[in-house]
């Protein structure tokens, strides 16, 4: 009964910790599609938008 709760525990708290990885992935694709709204797609204010008011993590630093 001990190892069922402990597992149990386990799960839940890895479910919480990808719950809030994909809200935080989903909240930085609603800003990069509010800056695409913004400014239509052009760049390079569609670039600065994103720049300027999206976080978008380590990805940040990978983009060309």
């Amino acid at each position: 009964m001990r190892y069922f709760i402990l597992v149990l525990a386990i799960i839940s708290s890895t479910t919480a910790f990808a719950k809030n990885k994909h809200d935080a992935a989903m909240e930085a694709q609603r800003c990069i599609w509010s800056c695409n709204d913004f400014t239509d797609g052009k760049q390079p204010a569609y670039n600065a938008c994103i720049k300027r008011d999206c976080d978008t993590g380590p990805s940040r630093h990978q983009r060309r």
